[in-house]
């Protein structure tokens, strides 16, 4: 099954399983052989944002340096940060989980909670 496909077929779900469905395509194509920054660009990309989500309860952020192409942390550099937004806790630590995969540690931030109203 092609990810157009895939995400047309999404459309037809609710909003929350769609999320998870396009999320799912999105990120099966980052466990290749990707090395940052592809792997990164598409990570941020399959990342809920805040700003076209505001209805959303729950906030993500998983930040510390990214890991580099040779599989260790970049000693010199390249922090950077996933912060999302989803509809429930199971969804954002999903996504956490998944995220933490580009982080070496130590994590400056690794959590999902409730977005302040």
């Amino acid at each position: 099954m092609t990810a157009s496909v895939s995400v047309r077929r999404a459309r037809r779900l609710t909003p929350s399983l769609a999320l998870v469905a396009a999320a799912a395509v999105a990120l099966a194509g980052c466990l290749g052989a990707d090395t940052p920054p592809f792997a990164i660009a598409r990570m941020k990309a399959a990342t809920p944002s805040c700003d076209l989500n505001p209805t959303y309860p729950w906030i993500g952020r998983v930040a510390g340096k990214f890991i580099g192409s040779s599989g260790l942390s970049q000693s010199h550099g390249t922090s950077g940060a996933f912060v999302g937004c989803f509809p429930d806790l199971k969804t954002c630590n999903l996504w956490r989980d998944y995220a933490i995969s580009f982080i070496a540690s130590p994590l400056s931030q690794n959590v999902c909670e409730r977005r302040s109203t």
